[in-house]
């Protein structure tokens, strides 16, 4: 998943699209923007502290590249337990740059190789 890091709070305002983006007069706007999908990350991290099921981290290149593999104790059916929850969208940008290595666990852009290595 791309765009999972944005690097500023206007680049990670929740939008439809970046059409919708430059409509809003969201403050610092500059053009570039990734909505707020490092949300969606987080909550794969939140739900799979349960089953301990994927790996799930995010590369620092791209603005951010989501990275999701499965383990081998997945099964599809697990996934009946990831509801979308309102929380999540109440989260502020502010919690995700205080703490952005635990939130979306933030990995260093070497950090694959290492990983595919160790697989």
């Amino acid at each position: 998943m791309h765009d999972c890091s944005p690097p500023s709070k206007a680049h990670g305002w929740p939008a439809n699209s970046k059409e919708h983006a430059e409509t809003l007069n969201i403050p610092g706007f500059t053009g570039g923007w990734c909505g707020d999908s490092w949300k969606a990350i987080y909550h794969l991290i939140e739900w799979n502290t349960k089953y301990n099921a994927l790996d799930i981290f995010v590369l620092n290149c791209d603005y951010g590249l989501g990275i999701v593999f499965s383990k081998k104790n997945f099964n599809f059916s697990m996934l009946n337990d990831l509801k979308p929850e309102s929380i999540y969208e109440t989260l502020s940008y502010e919690f995700l740059d205080a703490i952005r290595q635990v939130v979306i666990n933030f990995k260093d852009e070497n950090y694959l190789n290492d990983y595919l290595k160790n697989k």
